[in-house]
């Protein structure tokens, strides 16, 4: 599932602004707090109108963000494990194909080793 092909202005710069947000996570200028946070205001703001099997869609791989980031948090962790960081960027990969706008700006950013470990909240 990608963005809807009947996705208004509004919904294609959200998910551009959703794209963006992952972008930067993954190039390691924000943490994973700021990526949950981002992803949850966004998707806060497309659901309204828009297509809800997309939006739950999103809404999911966003709560698998949110459980990770909670429990790092909970346990007063600054860094993710390798099981955690694996978790993340399965669901990063699973939320990639929502947010194709099919333009080249969407395609996937790979995850190097370089980037493990990175700050979560």
């Amino acid at each position: 599932m990608a963005v809807p092909n009947a996705a208004s202005g509004r919904e294609r710069f959200l998910v551009a602004l959703i794209n963006k947000a992952v972008t930067e996570y993954e190039s390691g200028h924000t943490d994973l707090g700021q990526l949950v946070n981002d992803i949850e205001s966004l998707i806060d703001s497309l659901e309204e109108g828009s297509d809800v099997s997309w939006v739950n869609a999103l809404g999911h791989e966003w709560l698998s963000l949110e459980i990770v980031n909670a429990l790092t948090l909970d346990e007063g962790r600054s860094e993710l494990t390798q099981g955690e960081q694996n978790d993340v960027d399965r669901t990063i990969e699973r939320l990639k194909p929502l947010l194709d706008l099919g333009e080249a700006t969407s395609k996937a950013h790979p995850v190097g080793d370089s980037d493990r470990g990175r700050r979560s909240g």
